[in-house]
């Protein structure tokens, strides 16, 4: 997948950059927002936990798109693909009941 950064501005009430760019995936399939998520870390020098993919959008019929990002100055984003371990829930222990 290639990027190319078409567009950036600077929004200081809200402490982030809204970034646009290009993208050309060539003969594979669209990127995920974890694949554009860790290209932009990479690319910008930033933590994943900084960098929101607001949205991807293809072009019909072409194997290209454009993608909507923010990069954050305080706020934490999910980190896209990470799986979330949740805490198995308790199991209430059976009584036996005696027959009397």
């Amino acid at each position: 997948m290639q990027m190319e950064q078409i567009g950036e501005k600077a929004n200081p009430v809200f402490k982030r950059n809204e970034l646009t760019f290009s993208l050309d995936y060539g003969a594979g399939r669209t990127p995920s927002k974890a694949d554009i998520q860790a290209a932009v870390a990479h690319t910008k020098k930033v933590a994943l936990e900084q960098v929101e993919v607001v949205n991807i959008s293809s072009d019909v019929g072409v194997a290209s798109g454009k993608a909507t990002v923010n990069v954050w100055e305080e706020k934490k984003m999910p980190i896209y693909g990470k799986k979330e371990e949740k805490e198995a829930p308790a199991t209430p222990e059976k009584e036996e009941k005696k027959v009397e």
